[in-house]
């Protein structure tokens, strides 16, 4: 609200209404997280209650740009967790990344394929769904969302249809969704790709925070 004032009376006034995220709430559980550089050990406690290694909730962030620089043992291991009921949130897997999962399991496939070109035309869409509580959903992905709208989508088909990117083309059969948050069953668990670019953002970005801790508990 802005006036304008003399001698205390109100000359004039005007107003505008803006919306303010609330503040995002701190998951009350443990993750394990792999991160080698120590890079990321923020998350707790702002958004999560701890870091355990013995937690069922696998967080792996973006670490390097290719699958050759991820350490190895820590993928094994929680890929062997998964399989047996866990559930491992990969944030931005490497490009090459189906190398790896054509060594270990088709079923660990995660293609990306840019999905930020005007040529064709691309839409990002949020459904309604636990993943955007306190956010808007059911949406296009504009600038509420901002800095989190990913450049890659994945070609593979989702178990939940959470977010995700219509790439239209020249004919109707060249049109394409493509997902964002691909859900991929693994054994008894459940692998997770995320191609929003959430962590880069949780320390200043309150969209990403309720993303983050949204998908934390969701799939807990």
């Amino acid at each position: 609200v802005v006036r304008i004032m003399q001698n205390m009376q109100i000359l004039c006034e005007a107003s505008i209404d803006f919306f303010v995220y609330p503040a995002v709430g701190r998951w009350d559980g443990s993750i394990h997280l792999v991160d080698p550089d120590k890079r990321w050990g923020f998350v707790s406690p702002t958004f999560v209650s701890a870091i355990e290694f013995k937690s069922r909730v696998h967080v792996i962030p973006p670490l390097t740009n290719s699958v050759r620089g991820y350490p190895d043992n820590d993928l094994a291991q929680v890929l062997g967790q998964v399989n047996e009921g866990a559930v491992a949130l990969f944030f931005q897997p490497p490009g090459d990344w189906d190398d790896f999962a054509e060594v270990i399991d088709d079923e660990l496939r995660a293609s990306p394929v840019p999905a930020n070109t005007l040529e064709p035309v691309q839409a990002h869409y949020a459904r309604s769904h636990p993943v955007f509580d306190s956010l808007s959903s059911r949406t296009l992905l504009d600038a509420t969302y901002g800095q989190i709208v990913p450049s890659t989508t994945f070609c593979e088909s989702s178990e939940e249809d959470i977010c995700g990117c219509f790439r239209g083309g020249g004919h109707e059969a060249d049109a394409r969704w493509g997902s964002n948050i691909l859900v991929r069953k693994y054994g008894s668990g459940r692998l997770v790709f995320i191609s929003l670019p959430i962590m880069e953002e949780l320390e200043h970005n309150p969209v990403a925070g309720h993303m983050f801790v949204n998908l934390i508990r969701h799939f807990a």
